[in-house]
């Protein structure tokens, strides 16, 4: 189309001239349908710069809303999971390689008496013999038939309190046993197991030296009786002898013309014959279902409950005899010991508890 006012040649569906901006339309040009879908126009500015723009119509029902943005919010959070993931599985893969080691109780099947060993990988049997006198008792100090321990075992005893009491069972040291009955007894503790009341544990505060021991019942006169002996041989030992706590037992032997010691009185005495020294009576009544024990420590604290954080009563002497009465049910560790507490009477009728390592039967 050519331009009316200035000579320009249009194209044909240009409405303004490209060269002066005239209307066509008020030219008498014949008119000419515009599509509604699209609409060019042409600007021209002062600085004589065109810039072409061009507007697409749709109508209402043809419109649509634009496209989406592209969105990353979701790879975002997927990387979060991951993190969340990885974070969680190295925390447990931690947890699990750097546990704390699960120690299994190792507790016997049957009963009897037995050395667990130091790593508790492994129970043996301590063999029980019946010895009818001291001689007897000498070979078998002097032979080498018996059960060997190593390290730093500690004792489980497994039986029926009727027939085994633990007050009774004394741990002599084998190579003591002298022919006048002298023998050197060792000290130790008695703890429960827990949930096991027929099982106990026989602990020592400062271990056992190199030697020949022997857990034993006395039943009669100890040079003619019915005993009872669980012997053993410890080697592996890095405890001292000077750390030993034990006592000097003489037990009776009996001789001609002796009684029964189940028929003797207390005034009954002979030139071999070792009559223990009269006991103090105590105080008060004994309580009735206990049991007699020894404190084997000095300034050991009697406390008014089953705890450490117990306030302290009284305390006791080394070698004080006690009255156990009961014990507890929960257990608490000290000084690399777990024991539980008993609750014990004095001579003079003080009551409360102390840890049970701390008392000998």
């Amino acid at each position: 189309m050519i331009c009316p006012g200035c000579g320009t040649n249009n194209e044909d569906d240009y409405i303004f001239c490209v060269n002066c901006g005239i209307s066509f339309s008020s030219t008498a040009l014949p008119t000419q349908q515009i599509p509604a879908q699209q609409i060019r126009q042409t600007v021209k500015f002062r600085n004589d710069r065109e810039i072409s723009s061009e507007a697409t119509a749709f109508p209402r029902h043809e419109r649509h809303s634009a496209p989406p943005k592209s969105s990353k919010k979701w790879i975002f959070a997927v990387l979060g999971l991951f993190v969340v993931l990885a974070g969680g599985i190295a925390a447990a893969s931690l947890a699990y390689f750097y546990r704390p080691a699960t120690v299994t109780q190792l507790l016997p099947g049957h009963l009897g008496l037995f050395a667990v060993a130091n790593d508790n990988a492994s129970l043996v049997e301590i063999t029980k013999r019946d010895v009818p006198n001291m001689n007897d008792l000498l070979k078998l100090a002097d032979g080498s038939e018996i059960n060997v321990i190593s390290g730093k075992p500690e004792f489980l005893l497994y039986a029926d309190p009727n027939d085994i009491k633990v007050s009774e069972l004394k741990l002599i040291d084998l190579s003591s046993v002298t022919d006048k009955g002298i023998v050197k007894q060792i000290n130790y503790q008695v703890t429960l197991v827990e949930g096991r009341s027929e099982m106990k544990r026989l602990l020592f505060n400062q271990g056992l030296p190199n030697g020949k021991y022997a857990f034993a019942l006395i039943d009669g006169y100890f040079d003619e009786g019915k005993h009872r002996i669980w012997a053993f041989e410890l080697r592996g030992s890095n405890a001292e002898a000077t750390d030993q706590d034990g006592t000097e037992l003489t037990l009776t032997l009996k001789t001609a013309g002796s009684p029964d010691p189940d028929t003797a009185g207390s005034n009954t005495n002979s030139s071999n014959t070792a009559v223990p020294a009269p006991k103090p009576a105590p105080t008060v009544d004994i309580p009735v279902g206990s049991r007699v024990a020894f404190c084997n420590a000095s300034s050991v604290i009697l406390r008014d409950k089953a705890s450490l954080n117990g306030k302290r009563i009284t305390l006791l002497k080394k070698g004080q005899r006690v009255f156990v009465i009961s014990y507890s049910d929960n257990y608490d560790d000290w000084k690399g010991i777990r024991a539980n507490w008993a609750y014990i009477q004095t001579e003079n009728g003080r009551r409360g508890w102390v840890f049970t390592p701390f008392i000998t039967y």
